[in-house]
């Protein structure tokens, strides 16, 4: 089997959604991609829902032009897409790590699916005027991964705030805790919310109002 241009500068907004065992992802569409490709984490998705893969040798063209043989894992899995139902086989790559899903060819006509990159749009060949928009990322959620889209889930990217430029890591949001420096005892007492314009709220006798602390650059 041949598989062409797996490195293509494909757009990575061309996000469409679609479900596969009940999840809704978002996943690259790459008309640059002869085949579609699992990533790591789809990967172990599907192993996790018992899909048997199967070895098969296939010609891999790298970035340096060289072709390749090597041997990779494929299973074919129904994606479900605006009603319809397109059994899509997925190919594994052999010592890929930390790479993403995308949708090749096969895929795109299988399902009759035309990609408008430009108006940030696709639609089915055969009801060109029924678009859909790509998928659009928030901007809390540029961490991730094109792979699985929960409504109820969010992921961001820490920094260093000496260095904002250098990514720490990635982390869910049930991963991002208020941070409390060991040894130092916290103040716990009332706060004066900040106000644009007027006067000071009045806090109750005895108290004192406690310094605001920048929240940017927390995360």
């Amino acid at each position: 089997m041949k598989l062409s241009n797996l490195n293509s500068n494909s757009d990575p907004s061309s996000l469409i959604v679609l479900r596969i065992f009940g999840e809704k992802i978002a996943v690259c569409a790459d008309t640059g991609a002869s085949h579609t490709i699992a990533g790591e984490k789809l990967f172990k998705f599907l192993q996790e829902r018992d899909i048997i893969f199967e070895k098969k040798i296939i010609s891999l063209m790298m970035a340096d032009g060289i072709r390749q043989t090597v041997t990779a894992l494929s299973a074919v899995v129904n994606l479900y897409i605006e009603g319809k139902v397109i059994p899509t086989e997925f190919l594994v790559l052999p010592e890929a790590k930390g790479n993403k899903t995308l949708l090749g060819r096969d895929f795109l006509n299988a399902a009759g699916i035309v990609l408008d990159v430009q108006g940030a749009k696709w639609y089915f060949s055969e009801s060109p005027r029924k678009q859909y928009e790509f998928f659009k990322k928030p901007l809390e959620e540029i961490a991730i991964s094109a792979f699985e889209l929960r409504e109820d889930e969010v992921t961001y990217e820490i920094a260093d705030p000496a260095n904002p430029d250098q990514v720490l890591g990635t982390y869910h949001i049930s991963a991002l805790k208020d941070y409390h420096e060991p040894g130092v005892e916290r103040d716990t007492g009332p706060v004066a919310p900040l106000r644009k314009r007027g006067r000071l709220k009045k806090l109750p006798p005895g108290s004192e109002p406690r310094r605001q602390r920048n929240q940017r650059g927390s995360l």
